[in-house]
């Protein structure tokens, strides 16, 4: 009779578990209109580099306009693979951003360490602006931190 409370147990629990779908669920933030629907635009033509700062601050980033001018409606590619449309870069500091903002095209955000899932955090190593009136990709200026 052992045997069958084993197996009864075994049954339970596959049952138990069955009811919880593991898949992962894409989640598009609240306030993303419409998100570009193709791959990084390799194919457009580089313009001048900007002096454009990206620093990474746990789950935002910052980003420091360091030219004369604002830009509006832009793409800004993070890696090559996550992207969100932004509205306005300002002239200085005052341009911080949510990470879980930017998308892949499998509609993942930018993996942001939690409490109970500490893996390693993921670098911003490379990022561009995309202009899509002009065509034109600018590359910005990453540092790994904050300048004191």
């Amino acid at each position: 009779m052992p045997c069958n409370s084993h197996l009864a147990f075994l049954c339970g629990l596959l049952l138990v578990t069955g009811c919880v779908d593991l898949r992962p669920v894409s989640v598009i933030p609240p306030g993303v209109k419409e998100l570009p629907k193709h791959a990084f635009p390799t194919e457009a033509q580089l313009g001048d580099d900007l002096d454009i700062i990206v620093i990474r601050e746990d789950e935002t980033f910052l980003l420091i306009n360091r030219t004369a001018h604002s830009y509006h409606n832009l793409q800004l590619w993070l890696n090559r693979e996550y992207v969100a449309q932004i509205e306005l870069i300002d002239i200085g500091t005052a341009n911080r951003y949510e990470l879980a903002r930017w998308i892949n095209k499998y509609q993942e955000p930018f993996f942001v360490p939690r409490f109970l899932v500490p893996d390693r955090k993921k670098s911003i190593a490379q990022a561009e602006i995309y202009n899509p009136v002009t065509k034109l990709r600018h590359r910005l200026v990453v540092r790994l931190q904050k300048i004191s």
